[in-house]
């Protein structure tokens, strides 16, 4: 990814020192981007308090019809091609029997870039979804993303890389099956949160891909999902973003690599959350978070070389490892925080590439050897119920606070 990022950055550069280029023409105008603002920041709010709704009446009924006392929630991190860690731990999670430690049904799942590409797949939650995202990953075809031309490039196109292919693979993987799943998922009130950054007001959008599936036919809904993964995995300068209603969209990590997945603010502020009276004192609300980051923690060290792409290029990656570690700080903030609150009983878990694994650098971003041996390391340490952290670190510091 470290190439492929470089690449991109120094065409991109220079096609904008020559400032010859021409750009594609948007349809919208800034006048409607302020006008519409409002409207924007309204749906998106309702969309996330529907989402908390879900979350109440989900837990309302496995607490009373059902005697469930637990709630699981699922967070996928960004990392590009490193997902492939995070599909094989799902698998090999699959086959922990350690009382507590077993792979849940989730209640809640939500994804950012590779992250959004697993989240589907790990919701519906069956055998052969888990093993179709690990074949995902496991087999990426050479041309997933080839480079355009260089007159193409400088002539004004959206990205570095035509990733049709990887597009085409993705759309390919929504199927009835899958959707139906989506579907049932929501009409049991369980959340699929992906997210993406609307570059046009700079913030993180966040859907319910159950909401969508269950709401729509087939068609429809399978090209709205689409149109989702695709945004939230849209690399900057190396992918073309996506617009949706207009507005342009591109990968979610550039806002986060993390999102909670805990869409009920008011558990935090509210000692007496609404909605949850039929919670017992002595019988509380167990929330379990679990975290996996599809990459390392830290940086590897590297001498950086006194150029403009290295220190660009090292800066960003700094700049994404330590908002992962922060979000899990904050995470495990939220979670003490909640615990406050006598009817939750809060645990956060993490999970990363240890730091020990050698990542080869490869030329080719989806190198098949590569993330073969990603498979196989996760699902090894997915089998290991020990893999799984506590303590966050120290955003920018190798220790635990």
């Amino acid at each position: 990814m470290h190439s492929l990022l470089v690449r991109s950055l120094s065409i991109f550069t220079f096609c904008w020192i020559v400032s010859g280029c021409s750009t594609p023409e948007r349809l919208i105008s800034n006048e409607k981007l302020n006008s519409e603002f409002g409207n924007y920041i309204n749906s998106y709010e309702n969309d996330l308090t529907k989402a908390a709704s879900k979350s109440t009446a989900r837990i309302y009924d496995e607490y009373v019809s059902n005697d469930k006392q637990t709630y699981d929630i699922l967070v996928l991190s960004g990392g590009g091609e490193f997902g492939a860690f995070g599909a094989g731990f799902l698998q090999g999670w699959g086959n922990v029997n350690s009382d507590g430690m077993e792979r849940p049904i989730f209640d809640s799942v939500s994804g950012v870039s590779t992250g959004a590409l697993i989240a589907p797949f790990a919701f519906v939650g069956t055998e052969e979804s888990y093993s179709e995202i690990v074949s995902l990953y496991s087999n990426p075809e050479k041309d997933f993303i080839v480079p355009n031309s260089v007159f193409s490039v400088l002539g004004g196109t959206e990205a570095f890389y035509d990733a049709s292919v990887l597009h085409r693979r993705i759309a390919n993987s929504i199927t009835p099956t899958l959707v139906s799943g989506l579907a049932t998922g929501d009409q049991d009130n369980r959340v699929l949160l992906v997210g993406a950054t609307n570059i046009d007001y700079g913030l993180m959008r966040v859907w319910d891909l159950t909401d969508i599936a269950n709401n729509n036919s087939f068609d429809t809904a399978k090209e709205s999902i689409v149109d989702k993964l695709t945004a939230s995995s849209a690399l900057p300068g190396a992918f073309p973003p996506v617009e949706i209603n207009d507005f342009l969209y591109v990968d979610g990590g550039v806002s986060m690599q993390v999102v909670s997945g805990v869409s009920d603010r008011q558990w935090l502020y509210n000692s007496d959350a609404r909605g949850l009276e039929f919670v017992e004192e002595h019988k509380p609300i167990t929330l379990r978070i679990w975290v996996i980051i599809n990459n390392k923690l830290m940086l590897e060290p590297e001498v950086t070389q006194r150029i403009w792409s290295d220190i660009a290029s090292r800066s960003l990656f700094a700049i994404m490892r330590n908002s992962t570690l922060q979000t899990i700080l904050d995470i495990e903030t939220f979670s003490q925080m909640i615990n406050q609150n006598k009817l939750f009983d809060v645990e956060m878990r993490y999970v990363a590439i240890p730091q020990s694994f050698q990542i080869p650098e490869t030329e080719n971003m989806f190198d098949k050897e590569k993330m073969l041996d990603l498979v196989e390391l996760g699902r090894k340490m997915g089998e290991a119920p020990g893999s799984w952290k506590t303590r966050a670190l120290l955003p920018g510091a190798p220790f635990e606070n």
